[in-house]
Order: C-alpha cells, then sequence, then structure tokens
C-alpha cells in the first residue's frame, strides 16, 4: 500500500514495506492466491468480482476502473432493473480540508481532481443504492441493520492510492485488491490481488480495518438559501452580465444561507433557493458551431434523469469557504458549521449581516463540474459570466439560481490559452463519451431533441438563444499567434 502523508504509523509502513517486497514474487511464486492486473483485464476481473460480492470495503481514493464498473452498475440498476448485490458497501477516503489543501489557486490540480471526480461517483450510487434498496425494506416495516447499507466515510489519513476488500458472495471468502502507486486518471493502474493465503494479506487487512475504524460518515453538503421574492428574482433574470460586473453590489442578489443538506436533497414543501452553476460548453466541429450537453443518469446526476441538460452542479459547502477564504468545518452539524463559517468570515473578511454566496462560488462549483464530466481543469479566467436565471422548480417550493457561465473548448494545441495541450473538445467527448453528447447548436431545439431536454433548456429557450447562442466565438487556434 502507498503512502498516507504524515499520517503513517510503524503497523501501516510494515504491511505496505511487506507489499512491496512480495510484488516481485507474485508473477513468479505460482500462488494462486495472488495476481497481477491491468488495463482492461482488471477492469473485467473488477466488474466481475463486484457483482458477486456481498460486502466490499474500499480505502483511499477509487481507481478509474472501479469508478467505471461502480458508474455501469448504477446506470444498469436505473435503467434495467439490477439489484446490486451488496450487504454493505463502505468508501473510505481522506477528508476534504485534507484534499482542498491541494487546491491550485485558479485550477483544481490533479489531487482534487482525482479526488472529486471518485468521491462524487461512489456517492451518487451510494444515493441510488439507499434509495433503491434499504428505503424499501424500511418502508416495508423491516429492521435495517445499521451495518448494512452504502456507507461514505472520511479518514484524516491523506492515503491516495486505493485498497480494496471484497467478500465473495458464495464463497464467503475475501480478496485484497491494492493498486501500486497512487491511483491515475485514465485507468492503466496496475493492482495486486490476493486472499488471505497470502502472507502480506493480514497486515494489508489490518490496515483497511484500522482506517475503517478511525473513520467518520462523509457526507457532501449541498447550500440552501432564502427565496428571493418574485419582484427580485425576475429583476435578476432582466440583469445582463455586464450590469453584474459594473454594479455588483447593487445587481448582484443576497442569496442568504439558511442551511445545509446532503447532496441531493429536494425539498417540496419547504420555501428555498438553490444556488446552481451553469456551464454552456459551445465548440466547433467541421464548421459547425455545436454545444456539449450531458446525458443524465443515476451515476452523474440525482434528478432529472433521462434528461439532456447543460453541464450544471449545485454549490456547494466547502465551495462557499474555499471562495470567501475562511476554513471549512468538518463533522460539524449545519448549524454549527454555518455558525463558524459566519463567525470566521467577520474574522478575516471584516464582513457583517447574514452569510451569504458570492459569485466566485459558483465560478468554483463550475469549474468541479466541467472536470467531472469533461475531464478539464480550465483556469477561471475560461468561465465567462453571461447571466443568471431565476426558475421555480415544478411541483415543489424550491427556486432554482442559475449562475451561468459560457465556456468555449478550443480544437488544437495552438491557441494562446490551449497552448500544449491536447485538443480539449476531443478529450471532452473521449473522457466521458456515454454520458456527453455533441449537438449542433442550430438543431439543439429540433424534435429529435426537444423532448429530452431538461427544464433551464426549455424555459429559457429565447434568454438563452438571445444571450449566449446568437453570440459569435472562435474555437480555432490564431493563425498569428506565436
Amino acid at each position: 500500500m502507498g503512502s498516507t502523508g504524515g499520517n503513517d504509523t510503524s503497523d501501516e509502513r510494515m504491511s505496505r514495506q511487506a507489499l512491496v517486497a512480495n510484488i516481485s514474487d507474485l508473477s513468479t511464486s505460482g500462488q494462486p492466491a495472488s495476481e497481477i492486473l491491468h488495463g482492461e483485464h482488471a477492469l473485467t476481473k473488477m466488474k466481475e468480482s463486484l457483482r458477486e460480492a456481498s460486502e466490499v470495503i474500499v480505502c483511499g481514493v477509487a481507481s478509474h476502473a472501479l469508478v467505471t464498473a461502480i458508474q455501469a452498475m448504477t446506470d444498469e440498476a436505473a435503467l434495467n432493473g439490477f439489484t446490486f448485490p451488496w450487504e454493505r458497501f463502505v468508501y473510505v477516503t481522506p477528508e476534504r480540508t485534507s484534499i482542498l489543501a491541494n487546491r491550485g489557486e485558479s485550477q483544481l490540480g490533479s489531487v482534487v481532481q482525482r479526488w472529486e471526480t471518485a468521491q462524487r461517483r461512489m456517492g451518487n450510487c451510494a444515493h441510488h443504492y439507499n434509495q433503491t434498496v434499504i428505503r424499501p425494506i424500511q418502508a416495508g416495516g423491516f429492521e435495517q441493520s445499521s451495518h448494512s447499507g452504502f456507507h461514505m466515510k472520511a479518514t484524516k489519513a491523506l492515503y491516495l492510492e486505493m485498497t480494496m476488500l471484497v467478500r465473495d458472495l458464495r464463497s464467503k471468502r475475501w480478496r485484497l485488491w491494492d493498486t501500486v502507486g497512487p491511483t491515475k486518471d485514465h485507468g492503466d493502474d496496475v493492482y495486486v490481488t490476493m486472499d488471505e493465503r497470502h502472507p502480506a494479506y493480514a497486515s494489508a487487512c489490518g490496515m483497511v480495518h484500522q482506517l475503517l475504524k478511525e473513520s467518520r460518515e462523509l457526507t457532501t453538503r449541498q447550500v440552501l438559501c432564502a427565496p428571493l421574492v418574485r419582484e427580485r428574482a425576475d429583476s435578476v433574470n432582466r440583469t445582463a452580465a455586464a450590469q453584474f460586473a459594473e454594479v455588483a453590489s447593487q445587481y448582484w442578489p443576497d442569496l442568504k444561507i439558511n442551511t445545509l443538506v446532503p447532496h441531493g436533497t429536494i425539498l417540496t414543501n419547504y420555501p428555498t433557493c438553490l444556488p446552481t452553476a451553469i456551464c454552456v460548453v459551445r465548440s466547433a466541429h467541421q464548421n459547425q458551431e455545436i454545444l456539449l450537453l450531458k446525458k443524465r443518469t443515476a451515476a452523474n446526476s440525482t434528478d432529472d434523469l433521462g434528461k439532456l441538460s447543460l453541464l450544471s452542479s449545485r454549490v456547494l459547502e466547502e465551495e462557499v469557504a474555499n471562495a470567501l477564504g475562511i476554513p471549512l468545518s468538518e463533522g460539524k452539524s449545519a448549524r454549527e458549521a454555518l455558525d463558524e463559517m459566519w463567525v470566521a468570515n467577520y474574522n478575516i473578511n471584516g464582513a457583517r449581516g447574514p452569510l451569504t454566496v458570492p459569485q466566485s462560488a459558483f465560478i468554483r462549483a463550475a469549474q468541479r463540474e466541467l472536470f467531472f464530466s469533461c475531464g478539464l481543469d480550465l483556469t477561471e479566467d475560461r468561465f465567462t459570466f453571461r447571466g443568471c436565471q431565476v426558475i421555480d422548480r415544478e411541483e415543489t417550493s424550491e427556486q432554482i439560481f442559475f449562475c451561468i457561465f459560457e465556456v468555449v473548448l478550443f480544437r488544437g494545441g495552438n491557441a494562446p490559452a490551449a497552448r500544449g495541450t491536447p485538443d480539449e473538445l476531443s478529450t471532452a467527448l473521449a473522457w466521458n463519451k456515454d454520458k456527453i453528447t455533441q449537438v449542433a447548436q442550430e438543431s439543439l431545439y429540433d424534435n429529435e431533441h426537444r423532448g429530452r431536454l431538461n427544464r433551464l433548456l426549455v424555459r429559457r429557450e429565447g434568454w438563452l438563444r438571445d444571450t449566449i447562442f446568437s453570440q459569435p466565438f472562435s474555437a480555432l487556434p490564431d493563425r498569428g499567434a506565436t
């Protein structure tokens, strides 16, 4: 097992040394209890193992292969009625404060990229698992063991590799999977797998259970604000982006934070406002202006499943804290966390009055979403603010406050803002090809697509056409640039 940062114990170091010492022996020892796997073969074996498991415990940062396998199972469960086989699934990952300390000034950075992608996809699976497996059991009047379910947990150990214990449903035997080195973005990880017959198994298994024992619940919380009165909402909808920029104090609304709730929560009877970042991703393909839309599934979204949407992300508590330059409160209730943030905002920024969501928090949410959906970690200056729209969610008391950014993806690696990087459109489509679709801008509202578009695209068609879609842009390199 790999480095856990500054939280190593002697037992952990011994476990890692034992594994490293045995890796070279595994391929030649002929022991049926162990294997070295990589590439597509590793992904296939992992999928088979997960489908035949009764329990799974994952520590560290989930690898690309594991995230891919989990995403496929989640989509299958949502679309085809596939039943998750696990009695218990536990994901133990480094806590947010440890990860966010590695965030770049204007970009996410590689550590945040990998952690955020893994955490979000595992979290979406947990949401769907608990909705489809645990809630029906509880609704039927049956008692549910606290041991069962899909649990997201946080550890203080900055463990950036991945170790997984899988218990086979039939044989009841456990098998350990361990990455060799930190997990990577594109799935070329190497794994050592072993069962209890291998001499390194006991110490590695002991480390997993120690991390699990010392962990606590990890909850991703979104920000909920007080709803804007109708006149203020209408004013926001009419305000141009330039007015927000010129006189922010006059035009930017006070989005007063009321509470923090688990990500994906929709309150049907409680009046609230949900701050959401939108990325209108534009580019060009064969002399045609195109948009990238998200195919909303259980693996990447918590609502509007089956719809096509612009890239969207709810604003999280850490994005507000980061935007205000104040510490994030770990392991606190919503009331305690907001109070600490309010006091810190006064002590650091001298701000009086209620805690509100600044525009820069939306940029951070947009950056997170663009990487999650497209694999692109772009600097803040690539997100052009185009305005805001407030929409009432159907059949609820919830407003949605959309802060909308335009992002143009460059073609080729010679444009000033993209010099030396791969073609950004190709990167985005290859990163998430089953969950992102390319649509010609002029055919967005044709019969082929209109019935699948989500509320923002449909209810703000005129605004989007006038404010963004009609505006010229260039995705091609500047031939005069040097």
